[in-house]
């Protein structure tokens, strides 16, 4: 706050350009923030990146806020974004729609071939969060992009999304890269429960059907792993996949209570699932 105004807008021109030359290969920077004429000017940013997420938490005002397009973006060209207003004012803007966002609220987009723009005038404590599309895709199903569209603060999976990434950012080292692999499919389970809790976040997921609304939490990403596996375990092509391992991956930490709840969800063992879809396959290979 004690450089003079010149200063800092062109410390904030330079910050995309700066983080860009310390971030080792593969990561992005940062989205280039743009001071807004004749107002006050503040950026204070941790960000926090693990694989198949990064988390910024900031306070920001004075500033415009561009989330590049597709065809802008070296490695990011198939990832998802969503913002948390945690306290203040800010307007998300994309071809011609607006959404003003308040306390708590939020937004979600798909990256498109058009810019989103954040306008923040005054102070916004923001957490904005990027993971790629697949898995957040294989629990809502098919996500064809989409506008940039409001997720209200009061959704249930968002104050829990917040308190996550809070953690993250703020609390947890996440030494091991096993914890690091749990934390990582709880965000992605908790953006799934997030987007799908909202209407406009059904209408993404219509090809699944997918309601989160009504469910406990815990019941809703029980059953999108649960199908998650299934899907693996349905695939022939698949096949050399170990089912241990592809129960890991989706979030299960213990395979006795993973067994036992997909023997009651789908009537048979992972095995015998597996074991069904060899067969099915079996005649046409043999064509």
């Amino acid at each position: 706050m004690g450089m003079p105004e010149p200063a800092r807008v062109q410390a904030v021109r330079d910050l995309h350009l700066r983080e860009r030359t310390l971030l080792p290969a593969g990561l992005e920077p940062i989205e280039p923030l743009e001071p807004l004429p004749g107002r006050l000017l503040q950026v204070n940013v941790i960000k926090r990146t693990l694989p198949g997420l990064a988390v910024v938490s900031a306070t920001l005002s004075g500033l415009r806020h561009a989330i590049r397009p597709k065809g802008a973006v070296a490695n990011c060209e198939d990832d998802l974004l969503l913002g948390v207003n945690v306290r203040g004012c800010s307007v998300a803007r994309q071809r011609d729609r607006d959404l003003m966002l308040r306390d708590g609220d939020a937004f979600f987009a798909a990256r498109d071939v058009t810019e989103i723009t954040i306008i923040r005038p005054t102070p916004v404590r923001f957490i904005g969060i990027r993971v790629p599309r697949e898995p957040v895709a294989m629990l809502l199903g098919r996500l064809d992009d989409t506008l940039v569209h409001l997720v209200p603060h009061r959704t249930e999976a968002l104050t829990l999304l917040v308190s996550y990434a809070r953690a993250i950012t703020h609390a947890l080292p996440l030494a091991t890269p096993e914890l690091q692999r749990i934390a990582v499919t709880h965000i992605h389970d908790l953006i799934a429960a997030t987007t799908g809790a909202t209407r406009d976040g059904r209408a993404i997921a219509e090809g699944r059907g997918i309601d989160a609304e009504g469910l406990a939490f815990s019941s809703f990403v029980l059953g999108q792993r649960l199908s998650r596996v299934h899907r693996v375990l349905s695939d022939p092509n698949l096949a050399d996949r170990n089912i241990s391992s592809v129960a890991f991956d989706v979030g299960f930490g213990d395979l006795s209570y993973f067994n036992r709840t997909f023997r009651q969800r789908y009537s048979a063992t992972p095995t015998e699932i597996r074991q069904s879809a060899m067969k099915v396959d079996a005649p046409s290979r043999s064509e």
